[in-house]
């Protein structure tokens, strides 16, 4: 159940992403990312309640870059800028790679900004990648995991100050 469910989410992504990449033909919009958020979450949870010897951290450590982002955000929101935590803004950290950092390998062209664009998720990916390995090599061991995706929140704090920090001013939208 787990591996069709997967499979079937994995294809229907990965069309999506050939399709839309990397001019963006066809929005997914809040509704499409919501259901492969949910689907992910059913999917994380049943795994774990199936498969006792599957650590609760190994999903976590495979998702801890949208909780994260998401906790950060609304902790952001909250104390830092003292806005409602529900209150949009451009802060995330997807958003200021692509305003900060993809600035300095593309112009501003309309079509460039597209392709700025489809530059911040293979920055992100590669980001990623290592803990996806590592999440799949100790799928087992909750100690290791658990540092792992303390790792990462520290490797995620630092790039997105960093990012912050960076001395050049945001490109307007």
């Amino acid at each position: 159940f787990i591996l069709n469910i997967s499979l079937a989410m994995i294809f229907a992504t990965l069309g999506f992403f050939i399709w839309n990449y990397p001019f963006g033909k066809i929005f997914l919009g809040d509704g499409g990312a919501y259901f492969i958020g949910f689907i992910i979450g059913f999917l994380s949870v049943y795994l774990v309640f199936k498969h006792r010897d599957v650590s609760p951290w190994y999903p976590m450590l495979l998702s801890t870059y949208p909780i994260f982002e998401t906790v950060y955000s609304m902790y952001r929101r909250k104390f830092i800028k003292k806005l409602s935590p529900t209150e949009p803004d451009a802060f995330h950290l997807h958003t200021l790679i692509y305003k900060r950092l993809i600035p300095k390998l593309s112009p501003k062209t309309r079509r460039n900004r597209l392709l700025r664009n489809s530059l911040v998720a293979p920055f992100l990916i590669t980001l990623y990648i290592p803990f996806v390995v590592i999440a799949n090599l100790y799928w087992n061991n909750s100690k290791i995991l658990i540092f792992f995706s303390f790792i990462y929140i520290l490797i995620y704090l630092f790039l997105y100050k960093s990012i912050i920090k960076f001395k050049i001013k945001f490109i307007k939208l």
